[in-house]
């Protein structure tokens, strides 16, 4: 018991007191919650939640494969180092990743993007564009799923079946074989 105070002090200051002080603020009386949540445009905040969701999660799954396929045909002693660099964004808070692309990358005149490319504007202060910045920033912290998932399948197919593949002819045309790819193996 005497282990776990820390652990209940914590729960009881961030998950507790939050929720009864939002009864304690807003009180018992939902119409004035409801009279706060007509300010927002709950249409938008809904659409702009699937947005978020949907190209998140298709930009990182086609980002990982192509991830785990590059790295899965490179040479053994390539692949764990750029299989970690892959990992690498996954360590990283959110937050701290939206403080990493802002300030390194955009940085209002100072970052590489904005260096580099002579972009007069900055991407996350701007209306029209903020919503591709959050979505780029997001993939670029949540694409390690999949790479891992597609690249461990990758790395499970017995190296007899890649050697097979190479005496028949199937990798010396400069394109990815067939088998590489999850939605196009026959499962027999």
């Amino acid at each position: 018991m005497r282990l776990s105070l820390p652990y209940l002090a914590y729960i009881m200051a961030f998950g507790v007191a939050p929720f009864v002080a939002t009864f304690v603020i807003v009180g018992l009386d939902y119409r004035a919650a409801l009279v706060s949540l007509a300010l927002v445009p709950l249409k938008q905040v809904f659409i702009n939640t699937l947005v978020l969701a949907f190209a998140n999660a298709g930009f990182s799954t086609l980002i990982g494969l192509a991830a785990a396929v590059a790295v899965d045909s490179l040479r053994e002693r390539y692949q764990g180092p750029l299989a970690l660099a892959v990992v690498l964004p996954h360590t990283v808070p959110f937050v701290s990743a939206a403080l990493i692309w802002y300030i390194s990358l955009y940085g209002g005149g100072w970052g590489w993007f904005t260096y580099l490319l002579h972009i007069p504007i900055d991407p996350l202060n701007e209306a029209s564009t903020a919503m591709w910045g959050v979505i780029l920033v997001s993939v670029w912290g949540s694409l390690t799923f999949p790479f891992i998932i597609i690249y461990a399948t990758l790395r499970a197919i017995p190296k007899e079946i890649k050697e097979n593949a190479l005496i028949d002819g199937l990798a010396s045309r400069g394109t990815t074989p067939r088998w590489r790819y999850p939605w196009r193996a026959r499962p027999y």
